[in-house]
């Protein structure tokens, strides 16, 4: 510690304190009011006859929550001012510079001149870093700055930009504009600056780039182009309101030159250890092509979209979340736009929604879900509403069970279980949701049911399992048909009648699943051992029949109509008076019951050496994952007992081919039948081998394959995104070493359940490739062998310029050929400075 302090000693008018391997800092109160600490990698000298202390090699300046660093640094007592200096080679250039920060700021500068006390601040060439919201951060560069007490600075020749680097790729040039405290600029006149060149057409009279530490409120530029069939629009617009840090809400619009137009409004809330959520209303108005012409449609579409998720931690036992997606057929055709740049999205067909409330009880044993939800199919615009459904259970429980003692009696391993149901389901066009006719239409339904089971183990590999069902069944409702002569047609009457359904069911299982294994040592290779495991397993299982009569609750139609001839014929129609009130089909308890299983699982494996691993330790090797075959035999039915045996398999090759096979076999033959006038062909109960020497007719066959190439790099270890700018541009264009990944399934299908026979072959290829550490491709396609034409095929090109970005998605074929080219800043806070080019799929219909 050397202290600084008046003395009237003969001394030498400088002292210079040499280097140190331990470097204490030098701390002064004689002309400030508080420590400040001035450390140096190279010296410090102490003038005593001009009052100034110099600092030399990586100096740095403590005081007040102020931070200076620099090569060189000069303080005056005298005027309590500060001096620091950045070092340049022989050329000019600048190597280092000095380096400012507080508690909010850092400052780069070539040389910063500082009051102590006023705090004002005279800086040149300073480049500041105004950090943002999340991942965005501005970048302020200045050749001359000013800064007052108040912490304004004062900008001249500036430059505002996100890009990071020291002389970015672009930027708004300022003229002269001022920096608050808080981080926000103002500026006069600005203009955009991209590689050196200016951009004058694209200035501003004035700007503004407010620092993003928190959501903020504003409004959202729309955004211009064309559509082909609804004209120039202007969308996306409107304004986001940042209501506190729990909520916002974001209101936009858009308009096109054809009349068509739309609103929506979207709002997201969250509270901490409770819930989030968000919930989204849009409504549409569609005007497609001109009036008069024969293409030309108006229509209103709609979008209602809600999520709400519990969080894990606010109550334990009980949970409410939510997921609406209904929209009308049209409107995620026209009006998603974020959907463009995958206009897969576009193709679904199918969407649903569901809002459950999940109830357990502290015993764990019971629990209660009530939900309502919809399913949606945009093909015919249909609409399945469920409302409500709730379900009630009580898990698996021994009632007889005294504890975990050390014997158990057989009654002890009686287990039960409760499930029941109660639904409301209706059925219409998406057009009609909202009329009230339409729970005449509602079908109701509830039932439960009780198992009760027992599983013994008399001897090793063997199970027997004794159960008996309880099932009931109540219906609100039934239906009678008569057949009208008149209109030639069915006619229904529904009668609303509460009916009770309910059955027993008892079973017996038994089961033998022992396991063999077959080993076998070569004497080649890297080969030690191949293991062969085979797991038989055949079972039996018995239900009598109790003498339920089901068929009271069926009824047989009479009806007319006409035969091969012409002539008027008289046919049965049986039916159920519960198939339409009713939700869930009958009890089923047709006799006696009793089948044979029988399966046989296979896999094979085996163990080599491994030659990179020097402690001698084997690996495994699967050679077939699994290969199944499987049948069952009714001993009951009066014919065609042998139920079609399954055959399976699995395997993976390399670590990344895959391989499933499923094929289905029939034992009895097809023959033509004639019956009531009319001839079919179906499956008759005589064997095949007796009609035509085969042992099976094979009836379903199917075969997947699958392999995927996974991420490379370069020999030596070196990953490809690591290789240096040299380094890729000495090899050529395109390094095909780099990154890439390949997905490519074929599937075939063989279908022949009759005489006629389809064959089905599919293809599907996705993946992407890094050409270099810049640039990627995308691309996704198949080929359909049927028609013989390539399916929906996409392709992107994604190029990273540091602090832009550029993509090109295409889809360069059929019905949703399209494209969207963009150019833009990557960051969010200046993400309108963009060039976007499209042409929309739509614009093809």
């Amino acid at each position: 510690m050397n202290p600084i302090r008046k003395d009237t000693a003969n001394v030498s008018s400088v002292l210079r304190s040499q280097p140190d391997t331990i470097q204490p800092a030098i701390r002064t109160k004689s002309f400030l009011n508080s420590v400040v600490a001035f450390p140096a990698r190279d010296s410090t000298v102490v003038d005593l006859v001009e009052n100034k202390i110099r600092i030399y090699g990586e100096g740095r300046v403590t005081y007040q929550g102020m931070e200076i660093t620099a090569d060189y640094i000069e303080m005056s007592t005298d005027k309590k001012e500060l001096l620091a200096k950045g070092t340049r080679d022989s050329l000019g250039n600048l190597i280092s510079k000095a380096v400012y920060k507080d508690e909010k700021d850092t400052y780069e500068t070539a040389e910063l001149r500082l009051n102590f006390e006023s705090k004002k601040a005279y800086v040149i060439e300073v480049r500041m870093k105004q950090e943002g919201l999340g991942s965005d951060a501005g970048f302020i560069h200045s050749h001359i700055t000013k800064r007052d007490s108040t912490g304004l600075l004062n900008i001249k020749d500036g430059k505002f930009t996100t890009c990071d680097a020291e002389h970015p790729h672009f930027y708004f040039a300022i003229t002269k504009g001022q920096m608050a405290p808080d981080g926000g600029i103002v500026s006069g006149p600005a203009y955009l600056v991209v590689e050196d060149v200016p951009l004058y057409p694209i200035g501003l009279p004035f700007g503004f780039f407010p620092k993003q530490e928190k959501q903020a409120s504003g409004i959202i530029m729309p955004k211009f182009g064309e559509e082909a069939r609804r004209g120039f629009y202007l969308r996306e617009g409107g304004y986001y309101w940042a209501v506190n840090d729990k909520m916002d809400l974001t209101l936009t619009g858009g308009i096109y030159s054809r009349g068509s137009w739309q609103l929506g409004a979207r709002t997201n809330y969250r509270k901490r250890y409770k819930f989030s959520g968000g919930f989204g209303l849009n409504i549409a108005n569609n005007v497609l092509g001109e009036k008069g012409l024969p293409k030309y449609s108006k229509q209103n579409d709609f979008s209602v979209q809600w999520n709400h998720a519990q969080d894990p931690k606010a109550h334990p036992m009980r949970s409410f979340n939510a997921s609406v997606n209904l929209s009308s057929s049209k409107y995620d055709q026209l009006n998603t736009y974020s959907n463009y740049q995958n206009p897969l999205q576009h193709m679904t067909n199918t969407k649903s929604s569901s809002i459950a409330y999940n109830q357990r009880f502290t015993n764990k044993l019971l629990n209660f879900t009530a939900r309502i939800g919809h399913t949606q199919n945009s093909n015919d615009r249909s609409v399945v509403l469920n409302l409500p459904q709730a379900n009630f259970s009580v898990n698996r429980f021994y009632p007889f069970k005294k504890g975990s003692g050390a014997g158990t009696k057989w009654y002890e391993k009686i287990e039960m279980r409760y499930s029941s149901s109660f639904e409301s389901r209706i059925k219409a066009r998406e057009d009609s949701i909202f009329n009230p006719e339409i729970f005449n239409k509602m079908k109701t339904g509830f039932q439960h049911e009780i198992p009760i089971l027992a599983s013994f183990k008399p001897f090793n590999n063997m199970t027997i399992t004794p159960s008996v069902s309880y099932k009931g069944l109540l219906y609100f409702s039934q239906i009678t048909k008569s057949w009208d002569p008149t209109m030639d047609s069915i006619i229904i009457d529904r009668i609303n009648r509460l009916s009770y359904v309910q059955a027993i069911s008892p079973n017996i299982n038994l089961s033998y699943t022992p396991r063999i294994y077959g080993m076998f040592y070569p004497k080649f290779g890297r080969v030690v051992q191949v293991r062969h495991v085979m797991n038989p397993s055949i079972s039996f299982s018995y239900r009598p029949d109790l003498g339920y009569d089901m068929g009271k609750y069926h009824r047989t139609l009479l009806r007319m109509e006409e035969d091969a001839e012409g002539n008027l014929v008289a046919r049965e129609q049986e039916y159920s008076i519960f198939e339409q009130g009713g939700l869930y089909s009958l009890p089923s308890v047709a006799g006696r019951y009793g089948s044979i299983n029988f399966s046989l699982g296979n896999n094979l494996e085996m163990k080599v050496k491994n030659p990179s691993d020097t402690t001698g330790q084997l690996k495994k090797v699967k050679l077939l994952e699994s290969l199944n075959l499987s049948t069952s035999y009714d001993i009951f039915r009066d014919s065609m007992n042998l139920s079609p045996p399954q055959l399976t398999a699995r395997a993976r090759i390399l670590e990344q081919f895959d391989i499933n096979f499923r094929s289905v076999f029939n034992p009895y033959a097809i023959d033509t039948v004639y019956r009531q006038g009319h001839s079919f062909v179906t499956t008759i109960g005589a064997y095949e081998v007796t009609r035509s020497g085969r042992l099976l007719r094979l009836t379903d066959a199917d075969l997947t394959i699958g392999f995927s190439l996974p991420l490379k790099q370069r020999q030596g270890g070196q990953p490809a995104g690591q290789r240096s700018q040299h380094q890729e541009t000495q090899v050529g264009m395109i390094d095909f070493s780099n990154q890439w990944n390949l997905r490519v399934d074929y599937g075939f299908r063989y279908s022949k359940p009759l005489f006629d026979h389809t064959i089905t072959q599919t293809l599907r290829f996705n993946g992407d490739m890094r050409l270099s550490e810049k640039w990627r491709v995308t691309f996704s396609s198949g080929y359909d062998f049927t028609r013989n034409e390539f399916t929906y095929t996409t392709f992107g090109l994604h190029r990273d310029l540091h602090c832009w970005e550029m993509h090109l998605d295409l889809v360069p074929f059929g019905v949703r050929k399209s494209y969207t080219f963009t150019l833009s800043a990557k960051a969010n806070l200046l993400k309108d400075v963009r060039y976007r080019k499209e042409k929309l799929w739509y614009d093809n219909l």
